[in-house]
């Protein structure tokens, strides 16, 4: 009988390690297929609306005029006010509102999900309505704001230049999908995550490259070490150990290992070097 049980023990030493690396690949096959179904409802958007890239946040009165469309929820109802600012509710009806693609914590889905049944009411400040908000925070992958789609600061109410036009030119970031040399190297979304509250949240809707005018990423080593945060890598975050999926702008999504993930020539248009970053114009 105590052979068998040490028998029966290693073979369990055994398989566990496999048994981790087949579920690890079965996630990132899965968030794969979801980065993908993602791109393709972010290009269908872009193909709508005059090849328009959607930005992570759209504020009132700043940008193209074809952006500030009224999206509608899964009912049909118009969504307004800051639960339509950011890109959940713009994208979601270019992906069949297939909600499990944009979401990895498929938990908190569905309880967002429940209490937003009844439709969105702009004059609601129940649970529905801040539900309707939370969806909009924590999908699983976050929106390459900086250099993708642009952000509300990029653009000015009476179109003139703005500072980032007149400082750094245009060419850091694309606005719309023609502006982007090789849409095959240029990263759209990232698997993210956020702390909030003490809580570890698995999404977050915008993602920052390693680097912008400096450093924005506060630790460039692994994230899977003791302690470490998305916080600390700009939201970004793996599905499994260090691979981050990421969707690119002509629609295929990779599995991107740590080091990669950091290569600015992914992030930036106009990056010619792994630790690229936006200098002033003279």
């Amino acid at each position: 009988l105590l052979v068998v049980i040490s028998i029966i023990a290693v073979l369990i030493g055994v398989m566990l390690p496999a048994l981790g690396s087949a579920k690890g690949a079965a996630t990132v096959a899965r968030e794969l297929a979801n980065a993908r179904s993602l791109m393709q409802g972010y290009l269908a958007y872009a193909d709508e609306h005059r090849g328009y890239l959607l930005p992570a946040r759209i504020e009132p009165g700043l940008g193209p005029e074809i952006l500030h469309d009224t999206p509608r929820d899964h009912l049909g109802n118009p969504v307004t006010g800051e639960p339509a600012a950011r890109f959940f509710w713009r994208l979601a009806p270019y992906l069949e509102y297939n909600f499990q693609a944009l979401y990895r914590d498929q938990e908190r889905l569905e309880s967002l999900l429940e209490s937003a049944s009844r439709g969105f009411d702009p004059e609601e400040t129940s649970q529905a309505y801040l539900d309707y908000y939370a969806l909009t925070v924590y999908p699983g992958f976050g929106l390459n704001q900086n250099f993708v789609g642009g952000k509300p600061e990029y653009y000015t109410p009476t179109g003139a230049p703005s500072n980032y036009d007149r400082f750094f030119g245009r060419g850091f970031w694309v606005a719309r999908l023609d502006d982007a040399p090789d849409p095959s190297g240029l990263l759209a979304f990232a698997s993210s995550a956020i702390i909030f509250q003490n809580e570890f949240i698995d999404g977050y809707f915008t993602v920052e490259a390693p680097y912008f005018t400096n450093a924005r990423w506060r630790s460039f080593g692994s994230p899977t070490g003791h302690g470490a945060t998305p916080e600390q890598f700009g939201h970004v975050w793996p599905v499994y150990n260090t691979t981050v999926v990421a969707g690119f702008l002509d629609g295929h999504a990779e599995g991107l290992g740590w080091t990669d993930a950091q290569d600015m020539r992914l992030w930036s248009p106009a990056a010619d070097a792994p630790d690229w970053r936006l200098t002033m114009r003279r």
